[in-house]
């Protein structure tokens, strides 16, 4: 008689087969253009579901984020500009919020 041979946990792990589901992302964006810029930004992200021998995994990823820039010339080489961003939805169990400012000094041939 032939004895089944137990498998390990760690054989078990190595036979499994995992797929990754492609994510898609859509990005929108309104603005205005004169001495001073503004714009609206909206992203949304889903997909990167995965399957482990055929059967779905609950870690499918999907977010929504939404944010802002506006800025100003100060001169012929320097503008200075106001930006935010944060998530609107998430299902990754992250938050996501991001603010800040920035000094841009232009320079070359040109301007």
């Amino acid at each position: 008689m032939v004895k089944p041979k137990l498998l390990s946990a760690r054989e078990v792990r190595t036979q499994a087969i995992r797929v990754r589901s492609a994510a898609i992302k859509l990005r929108g964006s309104l603005g205005r253009q004169s001495v001073e810029r503004a714009a609206l930004d909206g992203t949304f992200y889903t997909g990167g579901r995965t399957s482990t021998n055929g059967s779905l995994d609950n870690d499918l990823q999907r977010n929504s984020r939404w944010g802002g820039t506006f800025a100003r010339t100060l001169t012929r080489h320097n503008s200075l500009k106001l930006y935010f961003s944060r998530e609107l939805a998430a299902r990754t169990g992250t938050e996501f919020r991001i603010y800040g400012i920035a000094w841009q000094y232009r320079w070359g041939a040109g301007l």
